[in-house]
């Protein structure tokens, strides 16, 4: 089974970045460009790490890691937030 991530950014062009330094490996790579969809994503996905643009439309990068964090369903999911 490969790992899911789960890339957060509104920008096309560093989703695709991303996407294609990942997809190589073993990794499934889901793509989010709206932070109130990406809460949704991250439940249904379940995936083994979140990147998240520091700036993305309809969220705060960081208030989005706390929930992830604190929400026990989700623990063990890696938040890397890109700046």
């Amino acid at each position: 089974m490969k790992t899911k991530v789960l890339v957060l950014d509104s920008n096309a062009a560093v989703q695709a970045i991303i996407a294609s330094a990942l997809s190589p490996s073993e990794i499934e790579v889901h793509l989010s460009s709206d932070g109130s969809s990406a809460l949704e994503q991250i439940r249904e996905l379940s995936p083994r790490a979140v990147f998240i643009a520091n700036s993305v439309e309809n969220s705060d990068a960081l208030a989005l890691c706390r929930v992830i964090k604190k929400d026990s369903k989700l623990d063990g999911i890696l938040v890397v937030i890109m700046s």
